[in-house]
């Protein structure tokens, strides 16, 4: 219907610039950053790994792979929105999530619903059944883990994802019961970043040692803390600043509250100047680093 229908005009044009700029500077400044530590982390031997350089490398694997499939989802969508295209959008603020099954509303969606549709719904929902709607589950997150990849470790970490929805969905974790958010929160990033672990890493065994050291093997070296301390220079601090504080929907409510046209008009040509900033700053990091994985293209 679009492609017969396409509405180009110079607003949209512009819009889908300022989109795509977004997007490309998710991918070079923050998912890079991110990325720098987290292989780091992962590339530790046993002995020099500790609770604080799993954790760190956890957590910034768990913001780089946000920031790198958020990133390429806004170039596509600005791509789009130049060419008179309207796409839907593809992330909603996941790592704010309260539950599981929320997150799984907020990540990826263009994913979840083609496999809510297309599977999930073939199979049989959740109309036939408790049991059988814990089987379709189970099949629809085997094949999301095995759609990024033939390594075990995708399929682990989509089965460990479909078995907390279902212990979700079934009460068995009673989050209704708990009223406290920062601990619904709590308890959806603990096992976000956990499952990212197995995601990021090349076998199981390498995954499980790395959980032990995050949850059991609390220890921290005079080598781990010299390790972890070297990561943390000017630029690495700042970004992940920027990266916790920009996977929270902080923008949006700003923009909400400034309803004021003066002010939106304002602020929307502060946003024009800041993508040209924005565009210099990608250009700098294209030019001088030779680091630039992309890892939406592995998938």
């Amino acid at each position: 219907m679009q492609i017969e229908q396409r509405d180009t005009t110079v607003e949209n044009t512009a819009l889908g610039l300022r989109r795509f700029i977004i997007g490309l500077s998710k991918k070079l400044l923050i998912a890079n950053a991110m990325g720098r530590i987290a292989d780091n982390m992962f590339m530790l031997q046993d002995l020099e790994q500790s609770t604080l350089t799993c954790w760190l490398g956890g957590i910034t694997y768990t913001l780089q792979i946000y920031y790198d499939f958020s990133g390429y989802s806004d170039m596509a969508i600005g791509l789009g929105k130049m060419l008179g295209f309207s796409f839907r959008e593809n992330f909603n603020y996941p790592y704010i999530a309260e539950t599981m099954q929320d997150f799984w509303r907020r990540w990826h969606i263009s994913l979840s619903t083609w496999f809510k549709e297309y599977l999930y719904i073939p199979l049989g929902g959740n109309r036939k059944g408790k049991l059988r709607t814990a089987f379709n589950k189970i099949i629809v997150f085997f094949f999301t883990g095995l759609w990024h990849g033939a390594n075990i470790t995708f399929v682990i970490w989509g089965l460990v994802h479909g078995l907390f929805l279902m212990l979700e969905s079934y009460n068995i974790i009673p989050l209704k019961k708990i009223k406290f958010k920062p601990i619904k929160h709590l308890y959806t990033m603990t096992v976000v970043i956990s499952t990212f672990v197995i995601f990021r890493s090349d076998n199981f065994v390498f995954a499980w040692n790395y959980i032990k050291h995050m949850f059991i093997n609390f220890h921290i070296s005079s080598l781990s803390l010299s390790i972890f301390c070297e990561q943390f220079d000017a630029y690495s601090m700042f970004m992940l600043v920027i990266a916790v504080v920009f996977s929270l929907p902080i923008i949006p409510k700003v923009q909400n509250k400034l309803s004021n046209k003066k002010v939106s008009a304002a602020i929307e040509y502060v946003s024009y100047g800041f993508s040209l900033a924005m565009v210099f700053l990608c250009i700098i990091s294209l030019a001088s680093a030779s680091y630039n994985p992309f890892i939406y293209l592995q998938f």
